[in-house]
């Protein structure tokens, strides 16, 4: 199945951009762990396509599994833009956030997730562990 999947993503790369939905591809690049792979097709397919959040969400988790918050941050902000009420990119840029320690950031994220899916329990719980951080810093 690796096989499989770094074959079509060289035929991807190598410029058969038909043959598939380069996030899909990406995200199942990523489900076994071919982080490399994943960012370069994202990465690629961003240069024509740079307002499909499903894509920058992949692109942020490519880049935030290779280690790069920064180009994760910023695909998400990207990705905030076209789809300001999609609750998972507040997440993960809240995620994003708290681990390149920037916990004020953080909470907003989450914030504005909870306020763009209130329904959603696991924002919910992501707010309220951010809030219980944020006020045993200021205990300390």
């Amino acid at each position: 199945r690796v096989g499989a999947l770094e074959a079509r993503a060289r035929r991807y790369l190598d410029g058969d951009q038909d043959a598939d939905d380069p996030a899909m591809l990406a995200q199942a690049l990523l489900a076994v762990e071919r982080v490399d792979t994943a960012f370069e097709v994202t990465r690629n397919a961003l240069l024509d396509d740079l307002d499909d959040e499903d894509l920058l969400v992949t692109h942020a988790r490519a880049a935030r599994a290779r280690g790069d918050l920064d180009e994760a941050i910023s695909a998400l902000h990207m990705a905030s833009y076209e789809a300001p009420d999609y609750a998972e990119i507040w997440r993960l840029l809240a995620i994003t956030y708290e681990e390149r320690g920037q916990p004020d950031r953080a909470r907003e994220s989450a914030e504005r997730g909870v306020i763009a899916a209130p329904g959603d329990r696991d924002l919910h719980r992501l707010l309220e562990r951010l809030e219980s951080l944020g006020e045993t810093l200021v205990a300390l």
